[in-house]
């Protein structure tokens, strides 16, 4: 270890043991090492909590989690689906870390308006980029002023009361049928949501105003379109299994697609190696998908059902064809097939399109093509992976040179992929590679004041949101959601009610 850091932190002997994966420290420092987080998402509650493990209490080490928004949670809160409260169990051990004394928390703060990152980076000793992404990809880029075209991102954070998307409209009342560009876990989400009945969702975290749209939805048949085929899908079996089990829903599978997904399996069969893993997940998906196929040829399964969710394989959508008014009416393909040459597994096959191309009518198009991470100011940005390029976390430059001590983690760090329980595995690199440059005397103390941070951003008028603030709010909604019997907190929707609500609860 350098004698510099060695001096600063006035350790005999600090050093982090792998086979134990824990920190050992010997002697007593007598400063405060302060890092910071930006995001309070999955990865910054996952680095956070890695982080408090490793380190020991007797360290002086503190953390500051700044998020824009004045909750934390991140996708938590605002991108699992509201009939899925087991996954949003997570926000309890969210909760328990941010109880941790080594832990602040201030929300409503936006990095780049009122902060700059360059100014934060001088208060800590290093600074964590866990901003997730924010933006969606898209397959029309020209498409401005088409009506009936969203994005899958807008509708998720739409029906779970994400403040700057309260005031959507989506004409649910007014359509018949939704096509949906994609066939992730996202596009199975939107689909049941729209699919399942409206009494389901009665006791869930929904917003209110979503949850309304969806008693007037005249929404009758979803079409979900992939460009591969069903080897090839990214949703999970349990996401597949929750739509086939809808039981006012038709599962409808075209003849051609089996086929033709029959002759890719045979024909990569022989080309590519998949892992046991992988293996093992594709059959189960696939026998799935082979019964649904089966159930949707019988005759009497199909009578009493009243709304239909249907899957195309096998199809790259060309254009957007629209009426005069500018109300997008059909949607044009092209079909495509699987190329074996050159394929490293089944489910990393590509495809090239053929001569043959589709018109599918409907009334509202979804993209669920997956997301992306925005560019910060001043920081490296990949634009054709959209993320951060980075070594084990560490932010690098173009020349791959390692700018410390600015690091990153989660879907900013490694692309929008993975459950969240990704973030986990993810934040442990991150956060092993910060232990080594704090280890090694790349990660520098810095003599500052952890009150400066607040009294900058009193300086600015911005109000920003504490730990204690956060609890507050918290529970306050929490207690309205048991007074609604919501499995959940019954969420303010807006960055004014929080002040109010503030300031009512601290008043008693």
């Amino acid at each position: 270890m350098p004698t510099h850091f060695s001096k600063q932190l006035n350790l005999k002997s600090l050093y982090y043991n792998v086979k134990e994966n824990r920190f050992r420290l010997h002697g007593s420092p007598n400063i405060v090492t302060k890092l910071c987080i930006v995001g309070s998402g999955p990865a910054g509650f996952f680095t956070a909590l890695r982080l408090l493990k490793l380190v020991p209490p007797t360290l002086n080490f503190t953390i500051d989690i700044f998020e824009k928004l004045p909750f934390a949670g991140g996708l938590v809160r605002y991108g699992v689906a509201p009939d899925h409260p087991e996954t949003k169990r997570v926000m309890s051990t969210f909760e328990q870390c941010l109880r941790n004394t080594r832990i602040r928390f201030l929300g409503n703060v936006k990095i780049g308006e009122d902060i700059k990152l360059k100014e934060l980076r001088r208060f800590y000793a290093a600074t964590i980029l866990c901003t997730g992404a924010e933006d969606n990809r898209t397959c029309f880029p020209q498409a401005s002023g088409v009506h009936g075209l969203y994005s899958a991102r807008r509708f998720v954070n739409w029906y779970n009361g994400h403040p700057e998307y309260v005031n959507e409209k989506f004409k649910l009342s007014e359509s018949r049928t939704v096509l949906i560009l994609g066939n992730g876990n996202v596009a199975m989400d939107i689909s049941r949501m729209m699919l399942k009945s409206p009494t389901e969702l009665e006791n869930t975290d929904i917003s209110p105003y979503a949850l309304e749209e969806l008693w007037k939805s005249k929404v009758e048949r979803i079409i979900c379109v992939g460009r591969r085929g069903p080897a090839q899908a990214a949703y999970t079996i349990k996401e597949f299994r929750e739509l086939t089990k809808l039981g006012d829903v038709r599962i409808s599978i075209l003849d051609e697609d089996v086929k033709q997904m029959n002759d890719d399996l045979r024909i990569l069969g022989k080309k590519v190696r998949d892992t046991e893993k992988s293996a093992w997940r594709r059959k189960r998906i696939l026998n799935l998908f082979n019964e649904c196929y089966l159930s949707s040829n019988l005759k009497d399964c199909s009578s009493s059902k009243k709304r239909t969710f249907e899957l195309k394989y096998y199809r790259r959508p060309l254009q957007l064809v629209t009426d005069h008014a500018g109300r997008i009416t059909h949607v044009e393909f092209q079909k495509t097939r699987l190329v074996p040459e050159g394929a490293e597994s089944f489910e990393h096959a590509e495809f090239q399109p053929t001569e043959t191309t589709e018109r599918i009518p409907c009334d509202l198009v979804f993209e669920s093509v997956g997301y992306k991470s925005v560019p910060i100011e001043g920081v490296p940005f990949d634009y054709e992976r959209f993320l951060i390029p980075n070594v084990r976390g560490a932010v690098i430059s173009d020349k791959q040179t390692q700018l410390s001590p600015l690091y990153c983690s989660g879907w900013v760090k490694r692309g929008p992929r993975g459950v969240i329980l990704s973030s986990k595995l993810d934040a442990e690199e991150t956060v092993d590679k910060i232990l080594e440059d704090l280890d090694t005397g790349v990660i520098e103390y810095k003599e500052t004041h952890q009150a400066e941070v607040c009294d900058l951003l009193k300086t600015r008028n911005r109000r920003f949101i504490t730990k204690n603030d956060w609890f507050a709010l918290y529970n306050y909604e929490l207690e309205q959601g048991r007074a609604s019997n919501i499995s959940g907190p019954k969420k303010i929707l807006s960055v004014e009610q929080v002040w109010r609500y503030l300031k009512e609860i601290k008043s008693g």
